[in-house]
């Protein structure tokens, strides 16, 4: 965790009548004030993006290569055409060629139209063994003396700040979240990002070794399966960004054949670099389904318009306490699979008919999406970060409806190896799965009843364990009949 020296002061509420004895700013008062405000990580925050509780500071450590943006803001009731804001620059312990700083004329402007200018500071490299190195930015002149540098006080006015540069941290570097279905046809190109928390140069990450792969031929596929020959780079970049572009290429024509192919990302020989977060994209082919589908079954299973939406679940489970099997009920967000528009799948709305996802798209305060519930994985794989990829899947189960009859079918649990972060090191589990759904009037909900075929040989289990679970679109009550099958045990990292 990054140390960040801040020091915090509450906002003045602006009113529209003046109270004597008040000295709370009003409509009178005219002013201008830095108005950079953090999360709850302590990060900025881009102008004018606000937060809970947050509130402005007039200080920031900055011990990272990354952009810093030091928002000001006019407070007016004036008509104002131009407006220019002259500020000083103090720079002690480092070299000014190491620091960019904009706009370079020290001034900035505000009118009718425009009530807030940023300063911008950029660090031109990573800084080591530094001390006490700090910049002091001043407002120093106005071209409208009715309008008050800072706020109307003497505390704390925002009318200066204090960035303090400290040893630039490592970098945290990750892939961003995406998978892909490929055609297997030869030349064909994707791209994707290798995302970090700094700002780097080209030079700096060129000669890394940042992948390797593996092929993953799923025990449930009964069609042939093939690997191909691909090839992975860089793109180049000029000048300083906060990700590269990876271009991924198949150099042979995989045929009718299913693959299913882990491009991993590795942690580089550098001290400065560190891995973290999203570190697996997965490409795969499904094999030549030779089947007419009609209709829209995923639409059952998801609202898109209800970030909060649910599907419902009885997991068949060994309980240890009571020593015997039993259904365990759980929940988990559940999403439609986008498509692109007027494609074979598309539902009219840009989703697929016949895919969904597990998946929560709800960030917390922080801006971190926390993992859902898919298949009661939280509980069968236990202990692992709620961050883990094993928890957020982007599509998740297939549908194939019966010809003959109407609202039943085939559920296909789409191949994917399951990822977990457990403290520094990732847990691979390869999963895929069927079963069937249908409409039960009963419940007068949406079923499915699912297998699920787990190896945990990298947990020193079985490579074919099995774990049955019912799925509904509604939260149904009473539980499934007991089944005349083997349960599995919860697994704790």
């Amino acid at each position: 965790m990054k140390a960040i020296k801040v020091v915090s002061i509450l906002l003045f509420v602006l009113s529209f009548c003046s109270c004597q004895e008040d000295d709370r700013p009003v409509l009178q008062d005219q002013f201008v004030r830095f108005s950079l405000m953090l999360d709850n990580n302590g990060n900025p925050l881009v102008f004018p993006q606000q937060s809970n509780n947050a509130l402005e500071v007039f200080s920031y450590t900055l011990d990272k290569r990354d952009t810093l943006k030091l928002p000001l803001v006019l407070s007016t009731s004036k008509n104002i055409e131009n407006l220019n804001l002259d500020y000083s620059v103090s720079i002690d312990g480092l070299e000014t060629e190491n620091l960019l700083l904009l706009p370079n004329n020290n001034q900035l402007n505000f009118n009718n139209s425009k009530f807030s200018d940023t300063i911008t500071i950029v660090p031109q490299q990573r800084f080591n063994n530094l001390s006490g190195a700090i910049i002091e930015i001043e407002l120093n002149q106005i071209s409208d003396e009715d309008i008050h540098l800072g706020y109307p006080r003497e505390q704390n006015n925002l009318s200066s700040f204090t960035v303090f540069i400290e040893n630039t941290q490592p970098i945290v570097y990750q892939f961003e979240d995406v998978d892909f279905n490929i055609q297997g046809n030869q030349n064909e190109e994707f791209t994707f990002s290798i995302l970090f928390d700094q700002l780097v140069s080209f030079e700096e990450i060129s000669e890394f070794d940042f992948f390797d792969s593996e092929f993953i031929n799923f025990v449930c596929d009964a069609n042939p399966f093939s690997e191909f020959d691909f090839s992975v780079e860089l793109i180049p970049f000029e000048g300083l960004s906060n990700s590269v572009e990876v271009r991924f290429t198949i150099v042979e024509d995989v045929g009718d054949f299913e693959s299913n192919l882990n491009l991993n990302l590795r942690q580089v020989n550098s001290e400065e670099f560190i891995r973290q977060g999203n570190r697996s994209i997965n490409f795969t082919k499904e094999g030549s389904l030779d089947v007419t589908r009609e209709g829209d079954p995923a639409t059952n299973w998801y609202n898109a318009n209800n970030n909060f939406h649910r599907t419902f679940g009885r997991a068949w489970y060994f309980d240890e306490v009571d020593g015997e099997c039993d259904w365990q009920s759980y929940q988990a967000f559940t999403r439609p699979v986008d498509v692109e528009t007027g494609s074979e799948f598309d539902n009219g709305e840009g989703y697929h008919r016949f895919k969904i996802g597990f998946r929560s798209i709800i960030a917390n305060p922080n801006g971190d999406i926390v993992g859902t519930n898919p298949f009661n994985l939280r509980r069968y794989y236990d202990g692992a970060s709620v961050f883990s990829p094993a928890y957020a899947i982007n599509e998740a189960v297939e549908f194939f409806p019966d010809p003959n009859l109407t609202n039943t079918g085939v559920v296909r649990v789409i191949p994917r190896t399951l990822q977990f972060f457990v403290d520094e090191n990732l847990i691979n589990v390869p999963m895929c799965g069927s079963g069937s759904y249908s409409f039960n009037e009963n419940f007068n909900a949406w079923e499915m009843d699912l297998t699920l075929i787990c190896d945990e040989t990298e947990i020193n289990g079985n490579p074919l364990v099995e774990k049955h679970i019912f799925v509904y679109s509604l939260n149904v009550s009473g539980d499934p009949e007991n089944l005349d099958e083997i349960c599995s045990p919860y697994y704790e990292f």
